[in-house]
């Protein structure tokens, strides 16, 4: 069976404390149920409130003392630019889950926001 070594950049915090155990497990199920042969050895890093250095130094762990084959996090798009020169550099794939990149404030630039409703379809979809 093969090993792979992934690397996790995820805040514990807040909204997301429960993110990585949630994440991991749907992974595991996924190739159990592919029957990929993989076996995971996990390493999570706290990237605190998600900041460019904190990210910088947790992923620079993951890459140089765990030695992970893959990188998964969550972060926002100012973060993700900032580290892909460094994963660039050791040559390790990742799979980022964006946060965006000042998403109320470029919703409220289109008269939007998170609690707003969308206005009503002039036709209902059936009477088109």
């Amino acid at each position: 069976m093969k090993k792979l070594k992934l690397g996790w950049l995820i805040p514990y915090s807040g909204i997301f404390k429960e993110l990585r155990k949630d994440l991991q497990q749907g992974l595991d199920t996924a190739i159990q149920m592919e029957g990929a042969g993989v076996s995971i050895e996990s390493f999570s890093e706290f990237i605190q409130s998600a900041s460019v250095k904190s990210t910088e130094d947790a992923l620079k762990k993951l890459l140089l003392y765990n030695q992970v084959d893959l990188v998964m996090g969550v972060v926002g798009t100012k973060t993700a630019t900032a580290i892909i020169p460094v994963l660039d550099n050791h040559r390790t794939p990742a799979l980022l889950l964006n946060l965006g990149a000042d998403l109320p404030g470029q919703l409220a630039e289109l008269g939007l926001s998170f609690l707003q409703q969308p206005p009503p379809l002039e036709k209902p979809v059936g009477d088109r």
